[in-house]
């Protein structure tokens, strides 16, 4: 069964600290991003920006996001900005990638961004 688990700026700090975090192979975040987060002025602590992907209790995949402002002829937009994603190799090809992204999607009411 596959799941994902939200968690927003103000659970990373206590994610990076967990025992979960520090027995993975391949972390979904780095200490330095978690502070960008933290201290990024366009964002707030209920800003859900990571994304983890799980088989049972196999984690296969994240996708990571910045929290940002636009200001479009006077109005506030509230966006997210697509940082990373990973799906492990055993995973490929099986439509992770495309549910974290619609997942994440949907939780920015389809206010998120990608850019090179």
């Amino acid at each position: 069964m596959k799941k994902i688990k939200e968690l927003k700026v103000s659970q990373l700090e206590e994610y990076i600290n967990s025992d979960e975090y520090k027995n993975l192979k391949n972390i979904p975040i780095s200490p330095v991003r978690v502070f960008s987060n933290i201290n990024n002025p366009k964002g707030d602590r209920d800003d859900k920006v990571l994304f983890l992907a799980y088989d049972d209790n196999k984690f296969i995949g994240y996708l990571g996001a910045i929290a940002d402002i636009f200001n479009i002829n006077k109005k506030n937009y509230k966006v997210a900005w697509l940082s990373c994603m990973w799906v492990a190799h055993n995973y490929r090809r099986q439509g992770i990638a495309v549910t974290l992204l619609n997942h994440a999607n949907k939780v920015w009411n389809s206010n998120l961004l990608i850019t090179n």
